[in-house]
């Protein structure tokens, strides 16, 4: 019984974690990656959109790296949101 309370309460904590700028830093070179891949292949998805995919790829809660690239990137965050 220990053991199945031990691995809820570890599950609850990996689905509440806050991201972290290596988290950041790994969603914003997945958005490159398929920002660059979309391009060559002519398809006409919004740069927003594959962020969300990117967020999506890297199992990374989408709202909350976009709050801590608003105060770390607002240039690079404006443009995102520019493109919805």
């Amino acid at each position: 019984m220990n053991k199945i309370l031990l691995i809820f309460f570890i599950i609850f904590l990996y689905c509440s974690a806050e991201p972290t700028q290596i988290d950041v830093d790994r969603v914003v070179k997945n958005f490159l990656e398929l920002r660059f891949q979309s391009q060559l292949s002519k398809q006409n998805i919004s740069d927003y959109e594959l962020f969300l995919l990117s967020c999506k790829n890297q199992r990374v809660n989408c709202n909350k790296v976009l709050k801590i690239l608003e105060k770390e990137k607002p240039d690079f965050y404006k443009i995102l949101i520019e493109s919805k």
